[in-house]
């Protein structure tokens, strides 16, 4: 991919994740362009991929708008994703090596110093709440399956933030990590499947919730 479409697919996926567009807004490709001074070329490029991984719908001769899912869309996702976040923790605890399982144990810990009064207290989780699964997704040593479910990652903070629901989900964060931790830890290959898979899932209960 060209450095030009990279940086639109990267600038778009910034806003979307910040809250700059809300399910079924319209996305210009025209203002895009203007305001960031990438050519539509690479913009729509990047939106077809956007579209590809479920953030966007692409109408030939209408336009592009911010998908609007139903309920059961967004839990039929969680139910992939969290399948096959149990594989990775799976094929995490049958891989992982001592220092890359202190590294996830580092990262678990900065997760749990968090300040939740900061007013930055959401992005700062959601960065370090994507370094703990990156460095999971490291020890199952499987780079295909990882960086799939890194756009999955991608889209379920889509739906946190749209649903308001970021606050709810850190609320058990820290217990069900330190769980996954201490099953990779003691071998606990179907445990640690298991976990990761409820885990996924308490953040589509959070978001059906609200």
């Amino acid at each position: 991919m060209s450095t030009k479409n990279t940086l639109a697919y990267q600038l778009i996926l910034s806003q979307l994740l910040t809250g700059e567009y809300a399910f079924g807004d319209p996305i210009s490709v025209r203002e895009l362009s203007e305001k960031s001074g990438i050519s539509r070329q690479p913009i729509m490029t990047a939106l077809y991929r956007l579209q590809e991984q479920g953030f966007v719908d692409i109408t030939a001769q209408v336009g592009c708008k911010v998908v609007n899912p139903s309920a059961n869309e967004i839990q039929d996702f969680y139910e992939m994703f969290a399948a096959i976040e149990g594989v990775l923790a799976k094929l995490a605890t049958l891989r992982a090596t001592p220092e890359k399982l202190q590294t996830l144990k580092t990262i678990h810990h900065q997760i749990a110093a968090l300040d939740s009064s900061s007013p930055d207290i959401q992005h700062q989780y959601r960065l370090l709440n994507i370094s703990f699964h990156k460095a999971l997704h490291d020890l199952a040593d499987s780079p295909l399956v990882s960086r799939q479910q890194q756009a999955n990652f991608d889209l379920s903070d889509f739906y946190l933030l749209q649903t308001h629901s970021f606050k709810h989900n850190m609320q058990f964060v820290n217990d069900d990590h330190l769980a996954i931790i201490h099953a990779i830890e003691t071998q606990n290959a179907d445990l640690a499947a298991q976990l990761a898979q409820a885990h996924i899932l308490a953040v589509a209960a959070a978001i059906k919730n609200q």
